[in-house]
């Protein structure tokens, strides 16, 4: 007996929350109110990894790596008036720690986000415009070609940066 009332509680809240429930007006209400999509997308990702050699290599020892990645992408449709061209431009921040030099002694580093200094650099910074009827694209700048061409899904499995790096 004292199910009940919770059970009659939450169908009334459900019937209240779902939408449509209350009639058209709250479809209408629900367009208008939808916001705009900005012209400017800003994005910050961080990467982070903790290894340690715990035996073999050059010698024992933990590092931290990490890695610091601000991206912007202006639509120029929507901030220019220039419909299908799009500006982009990311900059990267390193710690610099190696545990490849330092500790492993790898040819290949052991972690994609390893740089062995410490840097502070523009990663990418280009403009991309149709051309042709928008059938195709020009993109112009500096462009990291690792983002079209060297990474694949399945590499995405496997620990060391031997297949690509992102």
């Amino acid at each position: 007996m004292g199910r009940r009332p919770w059970c009659a509680a939450s169908l009334l809240a459900a019937a209240i929350s779902a939408p449509g429930v209350a009639g058209q007006d709250s479809l209408a209400t629900s367009e208008a109110a939808a916001p705009a999509i900005p012209a400017l997308d800003l994005a910050v990702t961080y990467s982070a990894d903790i290894w340690a050699n715990t035996s073999g290599g050059i010698a024992r020892g933990v590092r931290y790596l990490d890695k610091l990645l601000a991206e912007a992408t202006l639509d120029g449709g929507r901030a220019l008036g220039w419909d299908g061209v799009t500006f982009y431009a990311s900059a990267l921040y390193t710690n610099g720690a190696s545990l490849t030099d330092d500790l492993v002694g790898d040819y290949q580093v052991v972690s994609n986000i390893e740089t062995g200094e410490r840097l502070v650099r523009l990663f990418e910074a280009w403009v991309e415009a149709p051309i042709a009827g928008h059938t195709g694209s020009l993109r112009v700048g500096l462009y990291d070609l690792n983002t079209e061409f060297d990474v694949t899904d399945s590499g995405a499995l496997f620990l060391n940066s031997g297949h690509g790096s992102s």
